[in-house]
């Protein structure tokens, strides 16, 4: 939980160190250990023998739910979004974390379908936060010319009712 407010707080170094700290307390805590190695990316301090660990130990670990978030995570991690591509074929009860990772892979691989289908769920199960909105903009409007872009966006954005404490960090 500390690492986790460190990242809220942009400060990425003490992150990595208490997400790191965490994953060696734990070692089936894969999720600080995946974060660890986000942080580290981060703050310019790759740590390939953590990756290894960490892709090894979750390449032995049954096809579960909880697994298969942390496999695709790590994909993700990886910029491999081919092999993130399972993802999108999963029938896991809609969360926002997974129509968002939903939403990342489609529109990195092209299937813009899925990913309009994912931020319209994310946008009515969260109406009110600012990132689902930008999600729909991205996947709605991104292949529109500039100019109809920003009006598209616009038009949009008026008819939102969100808050805007979002943007205070």
């Amino acid at each position: 939980n500390l690492g986790l407010t460190y990242a809220q707080l942009g400060d990425y170094a003490k992150a990595y160190d208490y997400f790191l700290r965490s994953y060696h307390l734990d070692a089936d805590n894969y999720l600080s250990g995946i974060f660890a190695a986000m942080a580290s990316e981060l703050i310019s301090k790759p740590n390939p023998k953590l990756i290894a660990i960490i892709t090894e130990n979750l390449a032995q670990e049954p096809a579960t739910e909880e697994f298969d978030l942390y496999r695709t995570l790590s994909s993700m991690r990886e910029n491999n979004y081919a092999g993130a591509s399972r993802w999108l074929e999963n029938h896991y009860k809609d969360r926002p974390l997974y129509l968002g990772m939903k939403i990342i892979i489609a529109l990195e691989l092209g299937m813009d379908e899925k990913g309009r289908q994912a931020s319209k769920k994310l946008v009515a199960m969260q109406p009110h936060d600012v990132l689902p909105h930008l999600f729909y903009i991205d996947t709605h409007f991104k292949d529109t010319p500039p100019k109809a872009y920003a009006r598209s966006c616009i038009n949009y954005l008026k008819n939102q009712n969100f808050s805007y404490d979002d943007f205070d960090f």
